[in-house]
Parts: C-alpha cells; sequence; structure tokens
C-alpha cells in the first residue's frame, strides 16, 4: 500500500514540475538573452537586471522598449517611464541620452538609468548638461537629480549578467527563477498535502510528505531554469535555440 502511495505522489509530482516547464520557458523568453553577446549585450542584460529587481520589490513593470519604439521608454515602473544607458564611463553613459546633433536631452519625461557606480559622476554630469540648456523643461542644476536613477547594478555586473559561468549571472537567474520555484513549492505543497489526507494519513505525516514533495518540485523547476538560462548564454545553446 505504502508503494501504491508513493507512486501516486510520485506522478503528481511530475505533473506539477511539467505544468511549470512553461511558465519557467516564458519567464527565459521575457528577458533579451539572444542580444547578450552584441558588442551592447550587457546594456540589454542590465534592462533584464534591473526590471528583475522592481518585479521583485512587487513594483508593476511594464517592459515597453522590447518594441524598440525610437526614443521610448525601455520600461515604465509604476507609472514612471525609465530609460536604461549603461556605458563603460558616467560622462558616456550620460552622454548617450543627449542626440549627437542637437545636443539635447532625447528622453523627455523619462528617467535616465544609470550603473549604480556611476551614480554620483552621472549626477554632475546631468546638472552641467543643464547648465548648457541641453536639457528641456529644467534650468536649475540641482533638478540633475530628478532625471538620474540610480541602477541596480553596476557597470560591471551588467558585463558579467550577460554571460555564463559567474557568480553575477547565476544569482540573477535564481533569481528570475525563484518566483516559479516558489509557485511550484507551494502548489505541489498543497497538492500533497490534500491527497495525504484524503488517504487517511495523519497531519504530521502529511505534512512531512508535502514538504518532501514541495522542495523537490520547486527545486526541480528553480535548477533546470537556471541551468537552461545558463545553457542559452553560451555558443551552443544560442544556436541550439
Amino acid at each position: 500500500m505504502k508503494k501504491t502511495y508513493e507512486k501516486k505522489f510520485d506522478d503528481i509530482e511530475k505533473k506539477i514540475n511539467t505544468s511549470f516547464t512553461t511558465p519557467s520557458a516564458n519567464s527565459t523568453e521575457n528577458q533579451q538573452w539572444t542580444r547578450y553577446k552584441t558588442p551592447t549585450g550587457h546594456g540589454f542584460s542590465a534592462e533584464d537586471a534591473n526590471a528583475l529587481v522592481d518585479i521583485l520589490k512587487g513594483k508593476n513593470v511594464d517592459k515597453v522598449g522590447l518594441s524598440n519604439e525610437k526614443n521610448g521608454a525601455d520600461r515604465v515602473v509604476n507609472g514612471e517611464l525609465i530609460q536604461t544607458k549603461y556605458y563603460n564611463s558616467a560622462s558616456r553613459t550620460v552622454d548617450s541620452a543627449f542626440d549627437s546633433q542637437t545636443g539635447i536631452y532625447r528622453y523627455n519625461n523619462q528617467k535616465l538609468e544609470v550603473p549604480s557606480d556611476q551614480y554620483d559622476s552621472a549626477i554632475n554630469k546631468m546638472a552641467q548638461k543643464i547648465k548648457e540648456g541641453k536639457v528641456e523643461g529644467y534650468s536649475n542644476p540641482n533638478d540633475a537629480s530628478k532625471i538620474i536613477k540610480k541602477g541596480n547594478v553596476t557597470y560591471k555586473q551588467a558585463q558579467n549578467i550577460a554571460k555564463a559561468g559567474n557568480i553575477d549571472s547565476i544569482i540573477f537567474d535564481i533569481k528570475t527563477q525563484c518566483i516559479m520555484s516558489t509557485y511550484a513549492f507551494g502548489i505541489s505543497f498543497g497538492i500533497q498535502y490534500a491527497n495525504c489526507k484524503w488517504n487517511g494519513m495523519s497531519h504530521q505525516e502529511s505534512f512531512k510528505i508535502s514538504i518532501a514533495s514541495s522542495l523537490k518540485s520547486g527545486g526541480f523547476v528553480l535548477a533546470s531554469g537556471v541551468l537552461t538560462q545558463q545553457f542559452l548564454r553560451t555558443s551552443i545553446g544560442r544556436n541550439f535555440a
């Protein structure tokens, strides 16, 4: 009888794992990993990383930048338009937001998100731009902080996230997949616990079996998602995809 129960619970666990394969894949597809290996790939990884932090903070995030609209925002967070720029210096990062012909700020009504390690220098650079009259609607250099937004990752971290096999990219992938794995854990626990009780098991035994099963389901979804995202960053993975 025990083996029958175990087989039944294993079957439920497999079905749960399979059911979460699609949403896990969708969370991967919602990233711009196909562009990570381009010369400006770290800029796309920075967009994904900063958006992910906002999502994990419970903010409403719309990645409108995926449409590639010229001078359009990369994402909208709780109604705030955000343009992400990641270059190897604060000067280049801020300069990239200004029209090469007119010298005017190209992203009206948008916050300029910069690498966290460039924030202070970017504020000073934007203040200078305001002094020069290059930012429409602003005349006070002290308002630079109203335009510049501190990113959640540094320039180096953005570079690392675009590559496979380093701590920054692995942590990013874990965070990306943790939402799906948490769902898998909760759903697996609820279903397995109910099945145990329906089969006449005690609360203690049901709880023990459900915890073990949900940990396996959550761990499976997390591990498979992270491995998939790491694989897709490699040349073989991209060619396979």
